[in-house]
Parts: structure tokens; C-alpha cells; sequence
């Protein structure tokens, strides 16, 4: 009975960090579009620092338990403030009809973007074993 409960928390765990890291990426979409639209119609719009969103918090508090001491965090960590302030730098370039330079900095914040969740999802799949 114990080791059935102690299965169970585990893969209820398991799939609780997958589900926040798919809720991240689609927030994280959702944060992409909102750039991009503010890019396409040449306005501002506030987009939320790495800490500051639902997936940063959650990641935030993963790295204390069981992404602590994972080689592939700091990484990680990179990707995500770059998609943030990425998105920032590329609406700040449009605005200022720096176009080249804005769609540079898009196709940054997608490699980063693809690579973290990458990681990610491998990290988490790793700690169900």
C-alpha cells in the first residue's frame, strides 16, 4: 500500500510538471502573438517581465526542487529572459521602422523559445524515471 501511494504521488507529480511546462508554452505563445500583433499594427503594448508570468513563477519555484542542480537550468534560464525581452526589443524596433532588425531579433526569441521547451519537456521526462 505504501509503495502503491508513493507511485502514485510520483506520477501524479510527473504529470503535473508536464502540464505547467505545456501551460507555459502555451502562454508563452499567447505572449508571442501579442508582440507580433503589436508589431503588425505599429503599437505598444506591455509585455510581462520572465518572473512575472504564470510559467516564470512556476519555473521559478521548480528550480528550488526538482530542477535543482540541473545542468541544463542555466540555459534555460537564458532562453526564457531572452524571449521576454526579445519580444520588448523587437516591438521597440518596429516602432522605430528598424523592420530588418526587428525580424532578426523574432527569429531569436523562436530558437530560444523552441529550445528551453525542448529542455524542458526532456528534463521533466527524465525525473519520471
Amino acid at each position: 500500500v505504501m509503495q502503491n501511494s508513493s507511485d502514485i504521488k510520483d506520477k501524479t507529480q510527473y504529470v503535473t510538471d508536464e502540464l505547467q511546462v505545456n501551460v507555459g508554452k502555451i502562454d508563452h505563445i499567447s505572449l508571442k502573438v501579442q508582440a507580433y500583433k503589436a508589431m503588425l499594427t505599429h503599437t505598444s503594448t506591455d509585455i510581462l517581465d520572465e518572473n512575472s508570468c504564470r510559467f516564470g513563477k512556476w519555473y521559478g519555484n521548480a528550480t528550488k526542487t526538482f530542477l535543482k542542480g540541473n545542468s541544463k537550468i542555466s540555459a534555460i534560464t537564458k532562453h526564457h529572459t531572452n524571449v521576454h525581452q526579445g519580444l520588448k526589443e523587437a516591438i521597440n524596433l518596429e516602432l522605430d521602422s528598424k523592420h530588418a532588425q526587428a525580424l532578426q531579433r523574432i527569429q531569436d526569441v523562436e530558437t530560444s523559445s523552441e529550445d528551453a521547451f525542448v529542455s524542458l519537456f526532456a528534463i521533466v521526462k527524465a525525473s519520471q524515471n
